[in-house]
């Protein structure tokens, strides 16, 4: 830099001095740049974790004796309802029948991680809350192909629901239209309730 000719307060900046400066700051901005790389580094890897791994589900840990189930089954044609209650601790529920009749019983905590263990391996948590009915497809005379629900009246209506202190996860479905998983898993829990419930007599 030196000062411009014939005025003192003007500074002209010379080639050379232009290049010092340039590769100062070059150097600067590398610099700069090095030690801003770790964090840089880290909120990318902080938002591929949130955007690739959402959060899904109850918390990761949790007591079991603060989860609680409950499984409903309502049959078409107005026949009675069944509802089941499994409570972490054990307490069991069972209201089935007309008069609806409630009967209780109790599951050990083996019985309990079972049910629960059976809803994380058919990803439950990750199910919409609502099952659709089942689309079928027909052909037209035109050569069009047309799409159509499978509505029934007669259907059964169940619902499955777990739920945790600030926490909730329910799917509803009519049977015939869940995923074949979550449908055994239900029927497999109401039928054992029903054996423990009406034990079948010895020699009958």
């Amino acid at each position: 830099m030196q000062a411009g000719p014939g005025q003192p307060g003007l500074v002209v900046l010379t080639m050379a001095t232009t290049r010092t400066l340039t590769v100062q700051w070059l150097k600067r901005a590398f610099v700069l740049q090095l030690v801003a790389l770790p964090a840089l580094l880290h909120s990318f890897d902080v938002v591929s974790a949130e955007t690739v791994l959402p959060a899904v589900g109850p918390p990761m840990s949790y007591r079991l004796d603060a989860i609680k189930l409950h499984l409903q089954r309502a049959p078409g044609h107005g026949q009675p309802k069944q509802a089941l209650a499994v409570a972490g601790a054990g307490s069991t529920t069972l209201e089935s029948g007309r008069p609806a009749a409630s009967n209780t019983f109790t599951l050990s905590a083996d019985e309990v991680m079972t049910l629960l263990n059976g809803l994380y391996h058919l990803r439950f948590f990750e199910l919409p809350d609502v099952l659709r009915a089942r689309s079928s497809v027909f052909l037209l005379a035109d050569g069009k192909v047309g799409a159509q629900r499978v509505n029934r009246l007669d259907t059964t209506a169940c619902t499955v629901c777990v739920t945790l202190p600030g926490y909730e996860k329910c799917v509803r479905y009519a049977e015939g239209d869940g995923t074949p998983e979550l449908e055994a898993w239900t029927q497999a829990a109401f039928a054992d309730a029903l054996r423990r419930v009406h034990p079948t007599t010895p020699g009958k």
